[in-house]
C-alpha cells in the first residue's frame, strides 16, 4: 500500500481508516501467503489473539478448527500495519485474483456505480472459474430502458471495468433490488455470486426488453422482501398487479406484466405463490 499524492489520479486513490492499536493483552499479526509476518504497508491476512476472542462456532468443531491456527484466530480480513496501527482493506474471500494481480471488488463497483443508468449501491463484482481460469463477473442493477439503451449501457460498463481493473469482465444487467444484503445491510457478494451461478440473472434484461416492446404500460414486480405474512405478499403483489392492470385497461393501453423466476415455482414460499397468483390475476 503506497501513500497517494497530488499526482495520484482519482481512479487510483482509495481512502482507508486507521483502526488503532491492539488492546492490552491482545496481538495482531498481518501475514503473507506463506504465513510470514509482513512489514508496514504490506497487505496480507489479519490474525488476532487475546483473551476476548470467540471460542469457536457453536456445535461445529470443523469450522472452529479452520478458524484457528494455534492460538491465532484468522479474521478473514485483509489489511496492513502503519506505525503500529491496523488498516483493514477488505475481506479475503472477496479479493479477485486475475493473472496473479489482486483486484479489489470495491474498485470495480465504485467505478460502475458512476455510469449513468446504473442504480447506486446496486453493483456486485466477483470472480468465477470458467474452467480456464478466474474471470471477473459484474452484476449491475439497471434502470428501466429500451433494449438498445440496455446494449449501450452494457458496453459502457464493460469499458469502465477495463479501465478500473485492467481486465475484461462479463457484465450482467439485472433488475432493481437484485442485490443480496446481509442482516446488517451490507452487500453479500457471495450470495449474489450464488444467484449468478444458479442462472437467476440470465434472462432478466432480455425478457424485460422483449415483453416491453410495443407495450403502452409495463410492470415488473420485483417483490417486497420485508413482508411478514402471506396476506402481506398477496396485498403487495397480487392486489398491486391487478390494480395496475385495471388502470391500464381504463386508459386503453396494452398492458404487459412479468414476475421473477420464482413465479414458475409457486409452491416454494408465500413470496413465490404471490408472484404466481399475481400473474394469474391479470391474465
Amino acid at each position: 500500500a503506497q501513500p497517494s499524492s497530488a499526482l495520484t489520479s482519482p481512479e487510483h486513490r482509495r481512502g482507508f481508516v486507521l483502526c488503532g492499536k491492539p488492546l492490552p493483552g491482545h496481538a495482531i499479526d498481518v501475514r503473507g501467503e506463506t504465513g510470514e509476518t509482513l512489514k508496514d504497508r504490506e497487505v496480507g491476512r489479519i490474525f488476532i489473539k487475546g483473551p476476548s476472542l470467540t471460542p469457536g462456532y457453536f456445535s461445529d468443531a470443523d469450522a472452529t478448527a479452520r478458524l484457528y491456527q494455534g492460538e491465532w484466530l484468522d479474521t478473514g480480513d485483509m489489511g496492513y500495519f502503519l506505525n503500529g496501527e491496523i488498516v483493514i482493506t477488505g475481506r479475503a474471500k472477496d479479493l479477485i485474483i486475475i493473472n496473479g494481480r489482486n483486484i479489489w471488488p470495491q474498485d470495480i463497483e465504485w467505478a460502475v456505480e458512476k455510469v449513468d443508468g446504473v442504480r447506486q449501491g446496486g453493483v456486485a463484482a466477483f470472480s468465477v472459474d470458467d474452467g480456464t481460469g478466474e474471470k471477473i463477473v459484474v452484476v449491475a442493477e439497471r434502470r428501466g430502458m429500451s433494449a438498445e439503451a440496455l446494449a449501450d449501457l452494457q458496453r459502457e460498463i464493460a469499458k469502465t471495468i477495463q479501465t478500473a481493473a485492467g481486465a475484461p469482465a462479463t457484465v450482467i444487467l439485472a433488475k432493481p433490488h437484485s442485490m443480496v444484503l446481509t442482516s446488517s445491510g451490507k452487500l453479500s457478494r457471495a450470495r449474489v455470486k450464488q444467484k449468478y451461478l444458479a442462472g437467476e440473472f440470465s434472462d432478466d434484461a432480455a425478457d424485460a426488453a422483449a415483453l416491453a416492446e410495443g407495450a403502452d404500460a409495463f410492470l415488473h414486480l420485483a417483490g417486497e422482501t420485508h413482508a411478514r405474512t402471506e396476506q402481506d405478499y398477496a396485498r403487495i403483489n397480487v392486489d398491486g398487479a391487478a390494480a395496475a392492470a385495471q388502470a391500464a385497461a381504463q386508459a386503453g393501453a396494452r398492458f404487459v406484466h412479468a414476475s421473477s423466476l420464482s413465479a414458475r415455482q409457486p409452491g416454494t414460499s408465500p413470496y413465490a405463490r404471490s408472484k404466481f397468483d399475481s400473474e394469474r390475476a391479470i391474465r
